[in-house]
């Protein structure tokens, strides 16, 4: 696992720099798949045959903006046309309707980088936007998933709107994006959401104040099936209690809290070392 603090531009092509190397060069899971592309722009896949289900899946990323990136999920890819072949497959490639695809903004204040060998999360330190991208956990120990649970939870065409994408995610006009590679039923581009988005404050602590950091289920909207939990993720909504760049220690772990700057405060918690 990497967790790294740092700024770049938000040029074109910055992105693409993180994903090489803080998961190429970090993971064996991680590659390059196809770079036959323009300047800017790759496919990467993240395979492990050795996981229960095997997990094997592919990211499109567009790279060739200023302060944002377009990315896209796939369950299969064809290097010879470098494009998505596999009609009845499952991709996720757009948010509420095609005229909102996912985007992950990179601004120049600066970001936090978590990678593992199955997912990333990247936070924008300007709007204070945390996205997550790849596998779900099991949400027990006596849980199997029946086919890998791969989640792109970003950003949309608002993606400077200061929305965090992992406190807000629903799928919404322009905002963000929370869909599943393949949902309860094995069909592709799900709508998902935190397990009980409703409530409005799911910011808990025990009887002498300490924080509880139990890590967010993910349902399948149509079906209401929870499909898995996010990887070291605390869905929190709204606490007053902290600020951006705040953090929680519990038993060595740090937990670094997001709040994005839209008005309502869409707030996560994100551990460090997973």
């Amino acid at each position: 696992m990497a967790w790294i603090s740092d700024s770049h531009d938000g040029s074109a092509g910055k992105f693409l720099d993180l994903l090489d190397a803080l998961l190429v060069a970090v993971f064996s899971t991680w590659s390059v798949y196809d770079s036959g592309f323009a300047a800017n722009e790759k496919v990467y896949r993240c395979y492990d045959p050795a996981a229960d289900p095997v997990i094997d899946f592919y990211l499109h990323v567009q790279d060739n903006q200023s302060a944002y990136v377009k990315i896209f999920l796939y369950d299969s890819w064809d290097i010879a046309s470098h494009s998505y072949l596999l009609d009845t497959g499952c991709k996720v490639i757009w948010g509420q309707s095609a005229a909102y695809p996912p985007y992950i903004a990179k601004g120049a204040s600066g970001y936090y980088f978590r990678s593992a060998e199955h997912d990333f999360v990247y936070i924008d330190k300007g709007e204070w936007e945390a996205n997550y991208v790849g596998s779900l956990l099991p949400f027990s120990s006596s849980w199997k998933a029946p086919f890998q649970m791969i989640v792109l939870i970003t950003s949309s065409t608002g993606y400077a709107s200061g929305y965090n994408p992992i406190a807000s995610a629903y799928n919404s006009a322009g905002n963000s994006v929370a869909k599943a590679l393949m949902g309860s039923g094995g069909f592709g581009g799900r709508i998902v959401k935190p397990f009980a988005y409703q409530c409005t404050y799911l910011y808990f602590k025990t009887s002498d104040g300490k924080a509880v950091m139990n890590e967010t289920r993910i349902y399948d909207e149509d079906s209401k099936l929870i499909l898995g939990k996010l990887n070291g993720i605390k869905y929190n909504y709204n606490a007053a209690d902290y600020v951006s760049d705040d953090f929680v220690t519990i038993d060595a772990d740090t937990w670094r809290y997001v709040e994005g700057t839209y008005g309502t405060k869409y707030s996560c918690f994100i551990k460090q070392n997973v």
